[in-house]
């Protein structure tokens, strides 16, 4: 994996850009060069994801907030894959680069019942909205661009533990109690097969 390192203190917005996409050379082994992600690498489309949340997610993994639980396997490795941002100049310089990447609306893969999934969404719409397009005033992401198999590989992770268990991660705790309505994998995959068909364009 190509680890790149820059110096800090960028000042202007095109160096800044810059230095994001040479810093997302890290990431495209597992998350493609187009950021659309790789089920094979187990990593999620992170394309057109709300600036804001891929700033909290690599601050969460870079303090060892997230991937610090011995079963999550993938958040171990994003987590050491963070250890080459020099700081929150880097985090904010790689997820505005992420951010501008277009965004790519993923097709169900898994078998799900999407109007089961509807019921289960209830849950869920008066944080991420109706179309799944996210709320950062609720601290809310964007779930309408993120594969099937990542939400309920998600799902799973908060409903065990193995994400929103740390005490500092205050917004995966929130999603601890929701992710425990879910009763199986199956109702899991019938939301996931839900969520993908709302459009982020719509």
């Amino acid at each position: 994996v190509l680890l790149v390192c820059l110096p800090m203190g960028v000042a202007f917005s095109g160096e800044m850009e810059a230095r994001g996409k040479l810093l997302f050379e890290n990431c495209v082994a597992c998350h493609d060069s187009d950021g659309q992600g790789n089920k094979m690498f187990g990593a999620p489309n992170i394309a057109g994801q709300e600036e804001w949340y891929l700033e909290r997610q690599l601050t969460y993994f870079k303090k060892g907030i997230r991937g610090t639980h011995v079963e999550d396997i993938y958040g171990t490795q994003m987590l050491s894959m963070t250890a080459v941002l020099n700081g929150e100049s880097d985090i904010k310089a790689i997820a505005k680069y992420v951010a501008s990447l277009p965004a790519y609306t993923h097709q169900p893969s898994i078998k799900g019942n999407p109007e089961a999934g509807q019921q289960s969404y209830a849950l869920c719409l008066p944080c991420h909205g109706d179309k799944a397009q996210g709320n950062k005033l609720l601290n809310a992401p964007q779930l309408n661009n993120l594969q099937p198999w990542y939400i309920v590989r998600q799902l799973k992770n908060f409903k065990k533990g193995k994400r929103g268990g740390n005490p500092n991660d205050l917004f995966g705790m929130q999603m601890r109690p929701i992710s425990m309505t879910l009763q199986d994998t199956q109702v899991m995959k019938d939301l996931a097969a839900y969520i993908v068909t709302l459009k982020p364009s719509e």
